[in-house]
């Protein structure tokens, strides 16, 4: 996950401003360099699953800024955000929100919600995730047309638990070892 995240973050941050800087080689001479503006970036993972991608976000932009977002279903397959930190926001701010999977696209949905709260335009706004699958596409944009959504890969459906098929089980279990069934592990 974490090389993807590399590719992953690499496509959505392409178009970022540049500015010319002088920067310090590896043999301590001075040259002329370039530098991703990064400063009114903000790295929002969805917990916990999205916190491997973040880390890896901020390796390559280790100026912008990080923020948390938590969101957990309930019985009725419903999203609620149940924690969320942010610095200080301007109107230039733009967000990345990072999970490793949207499969129904709910927990997505869930955290530009409390974006949309604060009045954040979509055009600053960007989710990114390591796999996807078309009914989780088809949702989320059915409500943000205009939110740019970024993944690696696609896979075509989603199983009778709302899983994508044949997806990667549960990575936040996967990634924090947390799940109570051995096998997922073997």
């Amino acid at each position: 996950m974490q090389q993807l995240s590399l590719i992953l973050c690499a496509k959505m941050t392409e178009d970022l401003d540049v500015s010319e800087t002088r920067v310090i080689t590896p043999d301590g001479q001075e040259a002329d360099g370039v530098i991703r503006d990064q400063g009114s970036i903000v790295i929002l993972p969805v917990l916990r699953a999205g916190l491997v991608m973040a880390e890896k976000f901020s390796e390559l932009m280790p100026m912008a800024r990080m923020a948390h977002i938590g969101v957990y279903g309930d019985e009725h397959e419903d999203r609620h955000c149940y924690m969320l930190s942010l610095p200080t926001i301007d109107d230039e701010t733009k967000f990345i929100i990072l999970d490793v999977t949207m499969s129904t696209g709910k927990t997505m949905l869930e955290a530009v919600k409390y974006l949309d709260g604060l009045d954040i335009e979509p055009e600053r706004i960007r989710v990114g995730c390591i796999l996807t699958c078309k009914p989780g596409v088809k949702e989320f944009h059915a409500v943000h047309p205009n939110i740019e959504l970024f993944y690696i890969g696609m896979d075509e459906a989603l199983d009778e638990r709302g899983h994508i098929d044949p997806g990667l089980g549960n990575p936040s279990a996967r990634l924090f070892r947390t799940e109570d069934d051995e096998e997922m592990f073997e």
